[in-house]
């Protein structure tokens, strides 16, 4: 596990293989930051506790086993679960229209992931959550959550 880019061991960008990270389209490492943006301020909002699984979006695990592919054969179960999020995301992404997809691509959105593989995906979620230096980290939120720590002790000394 390597990390592509981030500053002080936060925010990293964790990637399978890192000499073909630059092989990472733009598009999903734009996904990645609009994911983190979301999981910073579902956080900041404080109506969910995420979990570590919770803080890694379907990009960021795209965004890691693509470059890993590129260096050798992963294993099966990560190769679907691969494929899984690839045909998800860029459906959410708008970059292909459904039937446009790749028949692979379709089964597997049919079928989706088994409960198996759903755990692996889990602990590799966690993986990079941990990889990554945990919790994304980014000036305006940190601000807002200064703030909103300050007013609720306000809130509690009335």
């Amino acid at each position: 596990m390597t990390s592509k880019r981030g500053s002080k061991k936060t925010n990293l960008l964790v990637v399978g293989d890192a000499s073909w990270a630059d092989t990472i389209p733009k598009w999903i490492l734009d996904e990645v930051s609009m994911e983190r943006t979301i999981g910073a301020a579902i956080n900041l909002a404080g109506k969910k506790n995420l979990q570590d699984h919770e803080q890694v979006g379907d990009a960021e695990v795209v965004a890691y086993l693509m470059p890993a592919t590129m260096n050798a054969p992963i294993d099966h179960d990560y190769a679907e679960i691969y494929i899984y999020l690839s045909a998800t995301l860029m459906l959410k992404a708008k970059r292909v229209k459904e039937e446009a997809l790749p028949n692979e691509f379709k089964e597997s959105l049919k079928n989706g992931l088994s409960e198996y593989r759903k755990s692996l995906l889990r602990e590799l979620r966690c993986k990079i959550f941990r990889a990554r230096g945990g919790k994304i980290r980014h000036p305006v939120f940190d601000a807002l959550e200064e703030v909103f720590k300050e007013s609720m002790k306000g809130g509690q000394r009335k």
